[in-house]
């Protein structure tokens, strides 16, 4: 059972406890860093300072052992099978993010000495491929903290999925950082493989038959999560016993093969290398007439046809750049359009700024368009698709989205919308 304090605005604990009570022998996961809604008992407890009330979260070494011990109150566990550090990216600072990480393995050592805590762990969502740390970083840090490399850092939580490609087609590649979890024998947990349930009606019938014939769209998807060599568990949450049981006999098939998987990894990325290549030179291309200094990780859309990079620009600061292609006759349209309309419609209303657009660049029949925006940094509502605590935005933040509303209804459009099938 994986849970965390945040989970269900905070009753995911209390609701667990009297079924681990009754199943002695069902194993618990939970988490430290995102306390319950409010944070009002940490800050009583002195766990949490101003700045970490106020985000909403905190690894500080302090909170971590106050945090563990409440998780062992609530769930009624005295010694918790795994804790895991939850998303640690989000202390927001990479150069202080090391000595945060030894520090905070430092106390669950010291809970794992005191019968607390067997194995304690990292649950991330953009960690490792925000390059915020590696396998290795984690296990030098966690032998640092315990003074030995017979720590008890043993587990990893993050996303795999049809969504989340570039850590499946790594782990495929025997690379990454499952592959490195797994060569020192530690827990590989899959997080979010439908990509809090995005998948089932993004994903097409036609994938689900490239992957296995005969399984729906949402069953193919999971056990092509599962399927990814190396993971030891797969996170999956049901609505009812129905779904649960639905779920428990697709993981129960054979594992799709390797081929396929890389089948349709390669499905989801640039069709070819000379795609990539094409797309990389016309993204390079707009940098250079745009004035912008590329730098992050790419991102890409389905089968390549969008390319997003964050940049830096000398007069606009961070910003984003964005690159979709499309045959030359057919490079018009909303999709070719519509960032560009939205920024002209829209003057009044809170948003990326659009700075500047590059479309001369049209390669082998493609026609290549680059839009740069402001790059957003302001913390996430969430950071999974889906939210797993109360939101408390202030009055101001309701009032300036009732006024972009009413700006956004009072604006006359042809554009149409239809709901996705």
């Amino acid at each position: 059972m994986d849970t965390a304090p945040n989970y269900l605005a905070g009753r995911a604990h209390r609701l667990l406890a009297p079924v681990l009570a009754e199943h002695g022998d069902l194993r618990v996961s939970t988490k430290v860093g995102f306390p319950a809604p409010g944070a009002a008992a940490a800050v009583a407890a002195g766990a949490f300072d101003a700045e970490a009330a106020r985000r909403g979260y905190s690894l500080a070494a302090g909170y971590v052992g106050w945090q563990v011990e409440r998780n062992r109150a609530t769930l009624g566990r005295c010694c918790l099978d795994t804790v895991f550090l939850h998303n640690p990216e989000r202390t927001g600072d990479r150069a202080a993010l090391p000595l945060v990480l030894r520090e905070a393995f430092a106390v669950l050592e010291a809970a794992v000495a005191a019968a607390q805590v067997a194995a304690y762990g990292i649950a991330t969502w953009s960690g490792f491929t925000e390059h915020f740390f590696t396998i290795p970083q984690l296990d030098r840090l966690a032998a640092e903290a315990a003074g030995t490399p017979n720590h008890h850092l043993r587990a990893v939580q993050l996303p795999v999925s049809l969504v989340q490609t570039d850590t499946l087609h790594q782990a495929l590649e025997d690379r990454g950082p499952i592959r490195a979890a797994a060569e020192r024998g530690w827990q590989v947990f899959a997080s979010a493989p439908l990509h809090g349930g995005e998948l089932v009606t993004a994903a097409t019938e036609e994938l689900a038959a490239l992957l296995r014939p005969g399984l729906t769209v949402a069953q193919a998807c999971l056990l092509a999560a599962a399927s990814c060599p190396g993971l030891t568990k797969v996170l999956l949450s049901a609505s009812n016993p129905a779904h649960w049981e639905s779920a428990c006999a697709e993981l129960a098939q054979p594992a799709i093969p390797p081929p396929i998987l890389r089948k349709v990894c390669d499905a989801l990325a640039p069709t070819t290398q000379a795609d990539e290549q094409r797309a990389l030179a016309a993204q390079h291309e707009a940098a250079a007439a745009l004035g912008i200094t590329l730098n992050g990780p790419r991102r890409w859309g389905y089968q390549g046809h969008t390319l997003g990079q964050q940049a830096q620009h000398p007069e606009y600061g961070a910003c984003c750049l964005r690159l979709i292609s499309a045959p030359s006759e057919d490079a018009s349209g909303k999709l070719w359009e519509g960032t560009a309309q939205a920024a002209a419609a829209f003057r009044g209303v809170r948003k990326p700024a659009l700075h500047g657009v590059y479309d001369e660049s049209v390669r082998d029949g493609i026609a290549y368009r680059a839009e740069l925006t402001t790059y957003i940094d302001d913390p996430a509502c969430a950071p999974e698709p889906v939210l797993g605590r109360e939101l408390e935005p202030p009055e101001t933040w309701w009032k300036s989205l009732r006024t972009d509303l009413e700006a956004i209804a009072a604006t006359p459009t042809e554009r149409v919308a239809v709901r996705r099938q």
